[in-house]
């Protein structure tokens, strides 16, 4: 046998449904009486429902997958795509970079010089290697892999925007590469393994008033968790300061001891296979250790306006269509009360999905395998008034019926 539904009108006022035909019905929604019954569960459970999958898996304590290996150096793992269970690992300095006098630090220049190999070929995205911040939190400049390829960024004082360039082959898999660069008023030169590459006039990792000075240095990973680096790291040296190009090209590591202490003048330098507990020590004594935490520090910013690179269209429909069922049955369980019209339940529906939706955003920005966005709180809003638009519409399209027969 098939199920027998009963059908009630929910109305806008207690009256309306049993008015005569010539008077004007505001919004009158039939449902099976089964459903008007239980409404208010419904609403409930959708609740929980957005609740689980804006904040799932609910990690707020992230394991930071990284690893000292003998010989090696410190080894990071991460997926070949964005996950939300591993989010790679990372190394970084929990205080800002100090420079022992002036001329360690001067303005518009920089040096790295890395020992490291890659273990994949990263086409998922720009994956970050070296990411350098300024106190703001915005970026200076990034170090980082796209397929076989060295990337670097500069990063402008207006947020989002960057200049970019890139050496092709030399972040192979499993190959162990020694890259040396540098910067300054003369544009940027890199090296591979003592070998020159283009020189690039016109490009500078820094702006001209800028320095080292107060920046905070990640390893293999950014703040926000975007896109980690998987590979091994053995040495790390960072000067304030530009080098000439004879000497990147006679720049070697030295094998038994690496080269903290040939560089002086370094604002840090860092042998990655030696720790001590979690800290990495800063062997050019500037003070500037690296921080390697058992769980993965992150700075994310709530409400955060997404870049180009990370807005995705089905992310877009996705949140609308999400929140458009909720707005449905908000409006008819808020009409369902009979003390609101049609237009103030349909109102009352988009604040209760804007104030919900908010809720999930700004816990979002706690949990490091989410992102808090403005586009998605927008989006959420807008499936909710078109939800409640939904039923107010067909609500008063049954209204009509109803006086038209």
């Amino acid at each position: 046998m098939f199920p027998v539904f009963r059908f009630r009108r929910i109305c806008s006022t207690p009256a309306s449904c049993l008015l005569p035909a010539s008077t004007s019905v505001t919004a009158c929604f039939q449902l099976p009486a089964v459903f008007e019954k239980h409404l208010t569960l419904l609403c409930l459970l959708l609740t929980a429902g957005l609740l689980v999958a804006g904040l799932w898996p609910f990690n707020f304590w992230t394991q930071n997958h990284v690893s000292v290996v003998p010989g090696t150096g410190l080894k990071f793992d991460a997926p070949p795509e964005h996950t939300k269970w591993n989010l790679g690992g990372m190394a970084f300095t929990q205080k800002p970079v100090a420079c022992r006098t002036l001329d360690d630090c001067q303005a518009g220049a920089v040096t790295i010089l890395m020992q490291l190999q890659s273990n994949d070929d990263a086409r998922s995205c720009v994956k970050e290697v070296l990411d350098i911040r300024r106190l703001d939190g915005s970026p200076a400049f990034i170090i980082g892999q796209w397929q076989s390829e060295l990337i670097i960024r500069s990063f402008g004082p207006n947020a989002g925007k960057y200049r970019e360039i890139g050496v092709d082959g030399t972040l192979v898999p499993g190959v162990k590469r020694t890259v040396a660069v540098t910067s300054g008023l003369e544009g940027t030169d890199i090296v591979i393994d003592g070998r020159p590459t283009q020189h690039f006039s016109r490009f500078r990792m820094l702006t001209a008033n800028e320095s080292l000075q107060g920046q905070k240095l990640y390893i293999a990973n950014s703040p926000e968790l975007g896109c980690p680096w998987a590979g091994s790291f053995s040495e790390l040296v960072v000067l304030g300061s530009s080098w000439t190009h004879s000497a990147l090209e006679n720049f070697r590591w030295n094998d038994a001891g690496g080269r903290c202490s040939e560089t002086p003048g370094a604002v840090a330098c860092y042998d990655l296979g030696r720790m001590q507990g979690d800290t990495v020590p800063d062997q050019s004594g500037s003070g500037n250790g690296l921080s390697v935490p058992r769980h993965l520090a992150f700075d994310k910013r709530a409400l955060a306006l997404p870049d180009w690179e990370s807005f995705s269209v089905s992310d877009l429909v996705v949140n609308i269509l999400g929140f458009v069922p909720f707005g449905f049955l908000i409006y008819l369980r808020l009409l369902q009360s009979r003390s609101l019209r049609w237009d103030s339940s349909m109102l009352l529906a988009v604040i209760v999905g804007f104030v919900l939706s908010l809720a999930i955003e700004l816990t979002q920005a706690w949990l490091p395998g989410r992102d808090s966005s403005m586009s998605d709180l927008i989006a959420n809003t807008f499936g909710t008034a078109v939800g409640a638009a939904i039923g107010s519409t067909a609500g008063r399209g049954q209204a009509a019926v109803g006086r038209k027969s």
